[in-house]
């Protein structure tokens, strides 16, 4: 009996040691990928304000869309994608009331996700924008903190930013990519739970230009 006893002391002190290094491993994982989204931010910031910056030119006449035509309707909705450092990025998120400005990398990859956030799918042009990204505090460890109301933005490597609300937040299957794709949502948001076992999602629509809204 004494055995057991000192076994599950002894298994109880190294569980606690396991989720200590998990926790400080995190931590350290977590400030180094701000460190990244900071300065590829502060990166595409400077990119938006040269090509803002630049003499105005006469466009080119461009192909009117057919609306019959697939190819040209999802040419139209292609966002411009500008390579820092290897990866192509779409612009930056920014969500006040959970304090994140993060760049959004154009595709979706495992190994991309541990640099920023990715688009799974989408455009904001197209008013369908799908973004995930890893569940660590400087990413999108609060995101489950939302609530309808909150506020985001995004700004696109045009300099376009377009104002969106929180509609709703939802938990759903880690694999249910229907659940995900549901919905006319203008832009989703979303993470896995501690754990990975699930999915917080976070729906936005887009707030159009006059609409006043709170800032929190």
């Amino acid at each position: 009996m004494r055995k057991t006893g000192i076994a599950l002391i002894v298994l109880g002190t190294l569980l606690m040691a396991g989720a200590l290094f998990l926790f400080l491993q995190n931590k350290d994982e977590s400030k180094d990928v701000a460190e990244v989204c900071d300065v590829v931010t502060q990166e595409i910031k400077d990119k938006i304000k040269t090509v803002i910056d630049q003499p105005i030119t006469v466009p080119t006449p461009t192909e009117h869309v057919n609306p019959y035509n697939e190819e040209q309707v999802l040419r139209s909705y292609e966002m411009r994608v500008v390579d820092i450092d290897g990866n192509g990025y779409i612009g930056y998120i920014s969500i006040p009331s959970i304090e994140v400005e993060l760049p959004v990398i154009s595709e979706y990859s495992y190994p991309k996700l541990r640099i920023a956030p990715c688009r799974m799918l989408g455009s904001t042009k197209s008013g369908d924008l799908i973004i995930c990204g890893h569940n660590i505090e400087s990413i999108f460890g609060r995101l489950g903190e939302l609530t309808p109301g909150d506020v985001a933005y995004f700004t696109d490597m045009d300099g376009e930013t377009r104002r969106y609300i929180v509609t709703g937040t939802e938990v759903i299957g880690l694999t249910d990519a229907a659940a995900l794709k549901s919905g006319e949502w203008d832009m989703t948001v979303f993470t896995c739970t501690y754990g990975g076992g699930r999915r917080i999602v976070v729906r936005f629509v887009e707030v159009p230009d006059g609409y006043e809204i709170s800032n929190r």
